[in-house]
């Protein structure tokens, strides 16, 4: 699955369907995609495409007003077990994001179905349970009253912030983004996760290399069903983690340790992702460097060309405040530069091969400028977050300085106050491909050629 940072941004609870059926080549690729689908624990779980229309389906099976025109649904059964509830979340979620790659709607039904004559289409075995469905369907422009209602009671535009969520080594520490670095990203998919009445219950710890899931019970909660509902929503943030993970080809597994942390009143260990090796850089010898030349959008889609460059975001760095927006970057005089985070692997491409590539693309000489851009937010710089990168970077300006009669003037620091850009700026090249540059297009041939 590519790019599931997007997916997840994408994807939204769909309660109001068009009556546009899905084709039966679709229903066959969802079906075969049911065969494909696994879970940490080796929980066998059965889903069923279930139709509304024909055999007395349509006036049976219901929502309780709460699904509008859903044409289809999926039900997934199973025999309860330990960690059974979990690799339901973590199965169904990993469906619910390739179908809402295919543009296709969804919507996590705990409770408001009939869940007799589901278990009727689905053919429930003795012994079995059928804690959810989703209708799948395209979506609706226009949204019910109820679905409005339903997302406004659910509060599913807001999640809870890091502090409330993450911590490092114990429950006393909060967990920044810049100490769980290169897993920031995958810890914010967690963050992001859909849960039952989006009460987010997962808690996790972070120490050293592994991270350590615990489950916050709401007191009472889950007396409304004869299961414990939260579970499934622990087993969606494991597989908002691990696809983060693998999508930037991290290794690592699932397990459960034995646990010496003390957890507040109604928090539980689950389970722990234990990855390769320790450190926080798993992939191969996978690193990153901050790099500043003038506008990010032409440096991001630069680099972005190059072999062993895994992944590279924009945004602000060695500021003076926390959390700028842009337009406090480019008006309120906060100190911030305009950076691209490249994560490369260096087993492919070696930090000065790298900082050679960045050289070439920006004027060295110059201060608080690159091409048609002035300003400090546009002066050149090197942050870096590892100190046995910073002799590197030190002899490759030295090298550099060989090169120019005037002063190089690129700033050599250790990154501070970095924060990443909004979205829009995100691959900015790439969605408009006649935005403004100031790097010539025989550069990114040049960066292609490399590889």
């Amino acid at each position: 699955m590519n790019n599931i940072v997007k997916l997840v941004i994408q994807r939204k609870s769909i309660r109001t369907y068009t009556s546009k059926p899905l084709s039966n080549e679709i229903k066959s690729q969802i079906e075969e995609y049911f065969t494909k689908l696994d879970n940490p624990w080796g929980v066998k779980i059965n889903y069923t495409l279930i139709e509304t229309k024909g055999a007395n389906t349509n006036e049976k099976l219901g929502t309780y007003g709460v699904i509008r025109n859903a044409s289809s649904f999926i039900a997934a059964t199973l025999f309860d077990s330990e960690f059974a509830l979990e690799a339901l979340g973590f199965e169904l979620e990993v469906l619910i994001l390739y179908l809402t790659g295919l543009g296709i709607g969804t919507c996590w039904l705990g409770g408001t179905f009939n869940r007799g004559e589901f278990a009727k289409e689905a053919k429930l075995k003795e012994g079995q349970i059928i804690p959810i469905i989703t209708p799948i369907g395209y979506p609706a422009k226009k949204t019910s009253l109820t679905d409005k209602l339903m997302r406004k009671m659910s509060k599913g535009d807001s999640r809870k912030e890091w502090n409330q969520l993450f911590f490092l080594q114990d429950f006393s520490t909060e967990l920044t983004k810049k100490e769980a670095g290169f897993y920031s990203d995958a810890l914010e998919m967690v963050r992001l996760a859909p849960s039952a009445s989006n009460k987010q219950p997962w808690r996790i710890i972070k120490e050293t290399n592994t991270y350590h899931f615990f489950e916050y019970s709401t007191p009472g909660y889950s007396k409304t069903f004869n299961y414990d509902i939260q579970r499934i929503d622990m087993g969606i943030a494991a597989a908002h983690f691990q696809l983060t993970i693998k999508d930037k080809a991290v290794k690592g597994e699932f397990a459960v340790l034995e646990q010496q942390i003390i957890a507040p009143e109604n928090t539980h260990y689950k389970f722990s992702w234990i990855g390769e090796r320790e450190g926080e850089v798993i992939m191969g010898e996978l690193k990153e460097i901050y790099l500043a030349g003038g506008c990010f959008w032409g440096t991001e889609k630069y680099l972005s060309l190059v072999n062993g460059v895994i992944s590279t975001e924009v945004g602000y760095a060695n500021g003076n405040t926390i959390d700028p927006t842009y337009n406090d970057v480019c008006h309120m005089n906060t100190g911030h530069t305009e950076t691209v985070k490249v994560v490369y692997d260096s087993q492919v491409i070696s930090l000065t091969d790298i900082l050679l590539l960045f050289y070439d693309v920006i004027d060295p000489t110059s201060i608080d400028r690159q091409g048609n851009d002035v300003g400090s937010q546009y002066r050149s710089g090197i942050y870096y977050t590892d100190e046995s990168d910073k002799e590197i970077i030190f002899d490759s300006i030295a090298q550099l300085r060989k090169e120019y009669k005037a002063p190089v003037v690129i700033e050599v620091l250790p990154l501070s106050n970095y924060t990443k850009a909004e979205e829009y700026h995100q691959k900015y090249l790439e969605k408009n491909p006649k935005g403004y540059c100031h790097i010539g297009e025989d550069k990114f041939k040049n960066a292609k050629e490399r590889n």
